[in-house]
């Protein structure tokens, strides 16, 4: 097998997450946990920060491209083309919405698992990010050039989440990993059920075969790397190699609830009842702290603050009010763990006071939920349900 520069390598993610894999009598089927450890969250955002940037850059030049917009290397010129404002395509994706940030986020990681952690026992390269054909996060980054405010909630990008090839020493692919990802702030069953019906379809070759060589014949000319991929997907889509195999990849990412910590959320010897393919699969369960604070410190998110014309002493007196409509027996997990933020009667924005108290706030925020309703401040008719309840980690250094 050939080998490759790998596009996500992270030196702290080894420390970061640790890693149980667990084998079928067959081996066909592996299973995946990591966990995360809270001691490497600051160096790990760190390294995420850089690799988020450049999964996107493909995506922002093409849009410079189009409009022959010079990207400037100085990081001190605010604008490389007198009288026009670059920003909006330098900041891309940063202003996207938080659902579409973390779809991003679940194909990025099945990625970094690809290239770094050899799921099936095997040495995986990803030659491309093609998040440049995600039109609609076009349309949505139009939206806040033109009309400003928060970007739209947009569809995730068809076709594969995350491809990973093997090539023989004659340049040839004879294996290709497909993966469905899936990112959630919190554990939800039917998002793997969901993600295991699409990865048993019956197609040999990856539906973005065209998407790829797209790509990397462009940047052939000047790579010599991506010439040979592109040579090698080209090659993949008229005639595979005799000895190709097609192997999947579930990945999982969510942030997990206070459980006991040899839960396990997907099975760990035989596939999901929804996998009947019959391929070798590696199903990955990633167990996060604090899913949607992860993905926007990854991202730098820009993050539209809500509305709230309250005071810090009236936030102070309202959250003391809220919390005393608590249970007695919870009620000291929120008085000692978290404040409110920002309020606005349709949201509340709930800090609290470091990640490693962040899954038990998480397990308990009904009660905060019915607090919010039983102290008055929020009214429940038929255009509300409630309120939402958003956790903000104040500080976790």
């Amino acid at each position: 097998m050939t080998t490759a520069h790998k596009l996500t390598y992270l030196p702290t993610l080894t420390h970061w997450l640790a890693d149980t894999v667990t084998r079928s009598d067959d081996k066909k089927y592996h299973h995946r946990r990591l966990e995360e450890d809270l001691a490497f969250r600051a160096d790990i955002i760190k390294e995420l920060q850089i690799l988020m940037h450049d999964v996107h850059e493909d995506a922002r030049m093409r849009y410079r491209n189009a409009f022959d917009i010079t990207q400037s290397l100085d990081p001190l010129e605010e604008e490389v083309t007198p009288g026009i404002d670059t920003s909006i395509i330098d900041d891309f994706p940063r202003y996207l919405e938080l659902t579409t940030l973390k779809g991003y986020f679940g194909e990025v990681m099945a990625a970094i698992i690809a290239e770094n952690l050899n799921p099936l026992d095997e040495e995986w390269h990803v030659p491309a990010f093609p998040f440049r054909f995600h039109q609609s996060a076009y349309h949505a980054m139009e939206h806040v050039r033109q009309e400003g405010g928060q970007a739209p909630t947009i569809i995730g990008r068809f076709g594969d989440d995350m491809l990973a090839f093997q090539r023989n020493s004659q340049g040839h692919i004879t294996r290709a990993l497909l993966c469905e990802a899936k990112c959630s702030a919190s554990h939800k069953p039917d998002l793997i059920a969901e993600a295991h019906i699409k990865a048993r379809d019956k197609k040999l070759t990856p539906v973005d075969c065209f998407q790829l060589a797209e790509l990397l014949k462009e940047r052939a000319a000047t790579n010599p790397e991506a010439a040979k991929w592109w040579q090698a997907i080209k090659t993949l889509w008229l005639s595979p190699h005799p000895s190709y195999e097609r192997c999947d990849l579930v990945n999982y990412v969510f942030g997990l609830p206070p459980v006991r910590a040899t839960t396990i959320v997907i099975p760990t010897t035989t596939p999901h009842t929804n996998y009947t393919a019959g391929r070798r699969l590696e199903a990955v369960e990633i167990h996060l702290y604090d899913i949607d604070g992860l993905v926007e410190e990854a991202y730098k998110a820009i993050i539209q603050p809500i509305f709230c014309a309250l005071t810090p002493e009236d936030l102070s007196h309202l959250w003391t009010k809220v919390v005393s409509c608590i249970s007695t027996t919870k009620q000291s997990l929120f008085q000692k763990n978290c404040s409110l933020l920002a309020f606005n009667e349709q949201i509340a924005v709930v800090g609290v006071c470091s990640l490693s108290v962040f899954r038990n706030i998480q397990h308990n925020k009904k009660y905060l939920q019915a607090a919010f309703i039983k102290s008055g401040q929020v009214v429940v008719d038929q255009s509300t349900k409630g309120i939402k309840i958003k956790l903000k980690v104040a500080n976790f250094a």
